[in-house]
């Protein structure tokens, strides 16, 4: 037997004799320790408050609605879409970006850009120039401007129809 073979045997052989030894000496169960948290008894369990009737709530917290024509109407929504090319596609975007707001706050009922009321667009040329728009300009005189719109509507539901 090599010398770490038997510094191995005598740690192992040590490490079983303590563990024996505790396995020997400890309190089956922990009432027999003396003044453990286990020993002592339980506390009596307090009256349970009655329960308050459920009264449904809004899903989104701090949301209001309104009626407008029989119609259910959340808050107004302000958003602004990305830079696009011309400003038809920048009022898609300013409606894509209506569509993924009030969808988070209102749910999806509210987000159909069909029942929204009173949509106003606020259509703008892009201040920042690109390396495109500014080559065209210097070739063909005119530059080619990006625009970005804003959308403010207030975001509704059609009435149930039962």
């Amino acid at each position: 037997m090599t010398f770490h073979q038997a510094v191995v045997t005598f740690v192992m052989g040590a490490i079983m004799c303590v563990l024996l030894t505790l396995v020997i000496f400890a309190p089956a169960r922990a009432a027999d320790w003396p003044e453990s948290e286990w020993s002592k008894p339980a506390p009596p369990r307090a009256v349970a408050k009655p329960r308050r009737k459920y009264k449904p709530r809004p899903r989104v917290k701090g949301a209001t609605f309104r009626k407008l024509n029989g119609w259910v109407c959340g808050r107004e929504f302000s958003v602004t879409g990305d830079i696009k090319a011309n400003e038809q596609r920048a009022r898609e975007s300013a409606w894509a970006a209506y569509h993924g707001e009030v969808k988070f706050e209102l749910g999806e009922r509210y987000a159909d850009a069909r029942f929204a009321r009173s949509p106003k667009f606020e259509c703008a040329r892009s201040t920042s120039e690109t390396l495109t728009s500014k080559t065209l300009e210097a070739v063909g005189g005119s530059g080619v401007y990006r625009h970005r719109c804003r959308l403010r509507a207030v975001a509704c539901k059609p009435p149930e129809t039962d």
